[in-house]
């Protein structure tokens, strides 16, 4: 699983992508941390991996900026992660 593999408007969770990629959930905070370097977000879509309790969790470019992203990819379902 790589984050090109997440689909259009779909998300996962930190824990759920260490999972597919072999890793225990420990490291969920490996790959956030990761994931906060991604300098191509248009290329590797970071902005759908979120919180297991379905929040945001943080965006280099701000939360705010993840919310409408994510609402633009899911075609108006705001508020899902708050």
């Amino acid at each position: 699983m790589t984050l090109s593999q997440i689909p259009y408007g779909a998300t996962l969770s930190y824990s759920e992508l260490a999972s597919r990629l072999g890793l225990s959930s420990g490291f969920a905070r490996v790959i956030g941390s990761q994931l906060g370097r991604n300098k191509h977000f248009l290329l590797l879509p970071c902005h759908r991996v979120i919180k297991s309790d379905h929040t945001l969790g943080g965006y280099k470019w701000g939360t705010q900026l993840k919310r409408k992203i994510l609402d633009y990819e899911q075609n108006g379902q705001a508020n899902r992660y708050e």
